[in-house]
């Protein structure tokens, strides 16, 4: 149920420290023994389709979000509601990725794919 209300490219906007700046593709590569060539290519793809299992353990993992972690997915859950709500226009809205200096390159096109595969 997870996996299919959380596809990669939206586990990709949630990396993030907990200081809440977001996770480099290296960071997250680090973090889930995978090169970072795999972790960009997990990154934008809107479905976990052709991705298997132990790849995409080690990629939520890195990126830090835990599907077997109700807790942690719950939080997850609660911050996309609030995005939702906020809407598109509000300021606050995915702050610690508009705050990122990669906001214009990566990020945003980043949400714009996932918005399109909703």
């Amino acid at each position: 149920m997870a996996a299919t209300l959380f596809p990669p490219v939206l586990v990709r906007l949630l990396a993030r420290v907990p200081n809440g700046k977001p996770l480099s593709d290296v960071d997250i590569a680090i973090r889930a023994d995978l090169t970072p060539a795999q972790v960009l290519a997990i990154s934008w793809s809107t479905t976990w389709h052709g991705i298997g299992l132990p790849t995409m353990r080690k990629f939520v993992t890195g990126c830090g979000v835990d599907f077997c972690s109700a807790p942690r997915m719950h939080a997850v859950q609660i911050y996309i509601q609030e995005q939702i709500r906020l809407g598109h226009s509000a300021r606050s809205n995915w702050t610690y990725l508009r705050r990122s200096p990669e906001w214009k390159t990566l990020y945003a096109p980043m949400m714009r794919a996932y918005q399109r595969s909703l």
